[in-house]
């Protein structure tokens, strides 16, 4: 006999690049075992400081992780959980191939070894009893799909590697600063070009106060339309200091504090671990132009 709920979330997909031939060669190595399960406890580390226990479901699939977040807030948590994964899963295994980046296995300059996926929409909760009376949950739902094709979007983009999808962007945007971005960029063809000039700047506020860029619109697998996709800005978030980020100042007390405290253990967010070489910068117009409809 089985339970189904249906339930508002935002979900976190992380997922390890070239897993395959990483396991190929590090799998007798102790360090790579370890630094694999250090990127999943941190995870579940940093979750758990942001989230009750019922608000929260994290499942390891051994090349990554899926963290999916319910209750109150569930988007701040989420984007700011993926913040703070981005920075020390860089530095887990930037630490680990520190000595090793002729192995052929180290990615080309800008690019990391894994890729994140966010977005927020409805899962089905379906809580199943066995015999021996232990209860297994399932979650089902598209958004779990969609951030999992926007995570996969990051192995195409250089210097992308946390992405996120249109719900989770316009609650943000919208819940913190007052901007309807949805539905302003579902209206955008109404406007006249002083009007959509002006929605487009205030588009570029909202994401520069987001670390953010719009990456253009793609069509994803499982999807019937194609959808704006947003990144964060590496730029950005290399040189954002969180003393003065506005950001924080919009969100509940409580969550900021948990955040701080992880900044406060592990240095500033904004924070990149050094590469060898410089990284290259993308276009600034690519970086700025704005949706213009779904």
């Amino acid at each position: 006999m089985s339970d189904i709920e249906r339930i508002n979330c935002s979900v976190i997909i992380l997922d390890v690049r070239n897993f395959t031939p990483l396991m190929k060669t590090y799998s007798m190595n102790p360090d790579f075992l370890n630094m694999i399960k250090n990127i999943y406890e941190y995870g579940l580390q940093v979750t758990s400081a942001f989230c009750q226990a019922d608000d929260f479901y994290i499942n390891s699939k051994g090349d990554g992780f899926l963290c999916i977040i319910f209750g109150e807030n569930h988007y701040v948590k989420a984007y700011l959980i993926g913040l703070l994964l981005l920075k020390h899963a860089r530095k887990y295994f930037n630490d680990f191939f520190q000595d090793k980046k002729d192995s052929g296995l180290y990615p080309s300059e800008g690019r990391d070894f894994f890729g994140i996926g966010l977005e927020s929409g409805n899962v089905d909760k379906i809580e199943t009893e066995a015999i021996n009376g232990k209860k297994v949950e399932t979650y089902l739902g598209n958004v779990i799909n969609i951030a999992a094709r926007i995570e996969a979007l990051s192995k195409e983009h250089g210097r992308t590697t946390m992405l996120f999808g249109p719900m989770i962007n316009d609650l943000l945007a919208k819940n913190l600063f007052g901007f309807p971005y949805n539905e302003l960029i579902s209206k955008a063809k109404e406007f006249s070009p002083a009007e959509l000039l002006s929605v487009e700047e205030q588009m570029t506020d909202i994401n520069y106060k987001l670390l953010s860029s719009y990456i253009f619109e793609h069509m994803l697998k499982g999807v019937d339309k194609p959808l704006p996709i947003f990144r964060i800005s590496p730029t950005q978030f290399k040189n954002m200091n969180t003393n003065e980020w506005e950001f924080l100042t919009k969100i509940p007390s409580d969550i900021k504090t948990v955040f701080e405290s992880f900044k406060t253990l592990a240095g500033s967010v904004g924070e990149e671990y050094e590469r060898t070489a410089e990284e290259v910068e993308l276009p600034e117009d690519m970086l700025l132009e704005q949706p213009a409809a779904m």
